[in-house]
């Protein structure tokens, strides 16, 4: 059995491990396997077992990003990635999304820009989704005549009668889309489309409302247009408006695939313009949106609840060692406190019978 001291170090370890940046990670993947996986030695005590068990697991949830530039044959696209940032792939995206912030899932995502200060184990509290679109050639001309109050209320009206469905099938969680963080605005010298919305989840009606911000760009090629999507708490928009002048010209479309490359005798037309790439780019037959693509950053949420159980081990792997020599003890007290309840019923018995013998 391992010494107290060994596993107090192996803790620190962890806890080393933890506070390290994610940029001494961005290296090719096939170089970091080692890193990703840490074999701990088990020990008889079930507790130590749960400990090590969480430890293990945790530093198996190492990030490996990538910097530099990055092409994506299937866009056509190059990636330079923005100073600060990070691109993880599809893989650790979708890890991110669903096991690590509980959303859908989603088979669409190409990957994410994260910062590249961020911790391992996934302690990212903003990403910025990237996926490719290949529907189309998008036309713009619409974009000056746009209401976007309208178009925000027809959002509003088809999220509620979503909500509804959702309700009769037995389903109590909700999104609202509280409203435009950010109003639609497209710069048509770019071909580049901004807007942002807020978004509240309720998971059940006496729940208190999740707020999150969704703040979307669209730079458009001949072929269809690049999504990037931050999502984040609303307190970080204007972080993220800072950034996304970086974000736009971290996209570059390969020669001959960007927008002025169109050729409308070969080149396919999408069937939506800048009105159906807000609503979602699938819109029912009344012209209101058919999928919205709602994301949620639980961050906090997610490393309060890894720490209580890691802490919850931690309790339990020390409370059993600091009683080891109590146990010992407390037996021995036991054994005693036996061996005179025996004695007393003896002595019980005995008067017992001579009391028999004097009635007879």
């Amino acid at each position: 059995m391992k010494s107290l001291f060994s596993k107090i170090q192996q803790i620190l370890m962890a806890a080393v491990i933890l506070s390290l940046p994610l940029n001494l990670f961005a290296q090719e993947e096939e170089n970091n396997t080692d890193s990703a996986n840490v074999t701990v030695e088990s020990d008889s005590l079930s507790s130590e077992n749960e400990l090590l068990s969480y430890l293990k697991k945790l530093a198996s949830d190492t990030i490996i990003g990538q910097t530099g530039n990055i092409h994506l044959s299937d866009g056509n696209v190059t990636l330079h990635v923005p100073q600060g940032l990070a691109f993880i792939d599809a893989k650790q995206t979708k890890h991110l999304l669903e096991d690590y912030w509980g959303n859908e899932e989603d088979n669409e995502v190409i990957g994410a820009f994260i910062p590249d200060s961020a911790n391992i184990f996934y302690t990212v509290d903003i990403a910025y989704l990237v996926y490719f679109n290949k529907d189309g050639y998008v036309k713009d001309e619409e974009a000056g005549d746009i209401d976007y109050d309208d178009l925000l209320k027809d959002l509003q009206d088809d999220m509620r009668e979503r909500n509804k469905m959702k309700e009769e099938s037995g389903d109590m969680s909700k999104f609202n889309l509280v409203g435009w963080a950010d109003t639609p605005h497209y710069d048509k010298d770019k071909k580049v489309l901004h807007w942002a919305k807020c978004i509240e989840f309720i998971s059940e009606p006496s729940a208190e409302p999740d707020t999150s911000l969704n703040y979307d760009i669209r730079i458009l090629g001949k072929e269809g247009y690049c999504k990037l999507q931050a999502v984040c708490d609303m307190s970080q928009l204007d972080k993220v408006k800072t950034m996304s002048d970086a974000l736009i010209n971290s996209v570059e479309y390969d020669e001959g695939y960007a927008y002025k490359d169109f050729d409308p005798t070969k080149d396919r037309i999408a069937e939506w313009g800048i009105k159906g790439l807000i609503a979602g780019g699938l819109l029912a037959k009344t012209g209101i949106l058919a999928k919205l693509g709602l994301f949620f950053a639980k961050f906090a949420k997610i490393i309060i609840l890894a720490v209580v159980a890691a802490a919850g081990a931690i309790a339990k792997l020390f409370g059993k060692k600091k009683g080891n020599n109590e146990v010992e003890e407390n037996n021995t007290i036991i054994e005693a406190k036996k061996e005179e309840e025996e004695v007393v019923e003896d002595e019980k018995e005995v008067e017992e019978k001579e009391e028999d013998k004097k009635e007879e």
